[in-house]
């Protein structure tokens, strides 16, 4: 679930980046800045760090993107983050930033939780399905969760479909329990 702090540092970056029209290629600056950032421990320490002076952590930023030749907006909104201390909050705010754009773009993303991988004739009629629901086009990401024992658990926005052999099972125990 995206936090609304996440969301609203999207939100900001999505309102510049669009009226200069490099919204797709900040998606893929930032997604590479953090996949650095994931990759690589130090580097995550050490823009984290609170015993790193603000004008230190500020020049290994630059270099990175001057290095990788990264959009200036891209640039100032990572300043803003070390300045902020929320850096760390880097994959949040992506994942909000995502959500923001596809809804924007009149995208409804579905999170799909199974107990196992869905074939293809599975994912196929599950899209379907969904776009006969919500009327828009719509963008599955597919999970695994071993937990469950069968069945789907879809989420769109803050909305959960729940159509696990667990959940049902725990209405009918409820049921027996009256």
């Amino acid at each position: 679930m995206l936090s609304a702090t996440a969301t609203k540092y999207a939100s900001a970056l999505a309102d510049v980046v669009s009226e200069q029209g490099v919204s797709e290629r900040v998606r893929e600056e930032l997604a590479g800045f953090l996949e650095w950032m994931t990759d690589h421990e130090e580097l995550r320490e050490t823009l984290a760090s609170p015993a790193l002076p603000l004008d230190v952590k500020q020049k290994i930023v630059r270099e990175i993107a001057d290095r990788s030749g990264s959009h200036r907006s891209v640039l100032n909104f990572l300043l803003v983050l070390l300045e902020r201390n929320r850096i760390g909050q880097l994959a949040g705010i992506m994942d909000a930033y995502n959500w923001v754009l596809d809804e924007r773009a009149g995208i409804v993303r579905v999170d799909v939780l199974s107990a196992y991988p869905l074939g293809t004739a599975m994912k196929k009629r599950l899209e379907e399905t969904m776009i006969q629901v919500t009327r828009k086009q719509v963008k599955l990401a597919y999970q695994i969760d071993e937990s469950l024992i069968a069945g789907l658990k879809l989420q769109v926005g803050s909305t959960v479909f729940d159509g696990t052999i667990q959940t049902e099972l725990d209405q009918l125990r409820r049921q027996l329990e009256v």
